[in-house]
C-alpha cells in the first residue's frame, strides 16, 4: 500500500522540538576537519555506491 505526501507527512516526528547541545562550526580548522572526515570516507568507500556522508 502506497502512501500519500500528507500520510507520510503526519508519521514525520515534530522536527521543531529537537535542540542539539552540540557546537557551531566557529573556525576554519572546524571546516577543515570536516571536509577531511568526508573526503577520507569517500575514499575509503570509493568503490562502494550505497552510502551518503553529511556533516554539521
Amino acid at each position: 500500500m502506497a502512501l500519500t505526501a500528507q500520510q507520510l507527512a503526519d508519521l514525520m516526528p515534530d522536527v521543531t522540538q529537537i535542540e542539539s547541545n552540540e557546537p557551531e562550526i566557529e573556525s576554519s580548522l572546524h571546516y577543515a576537519q570536516l571536509a577531511l572526515l568526508v573526503a577520507c570516507l569517500e575514499w575509503l568507500w570509493r568503490d562502494r555506491n550505497d552510502f551518503f556522508i553529511g556533516a554539521n
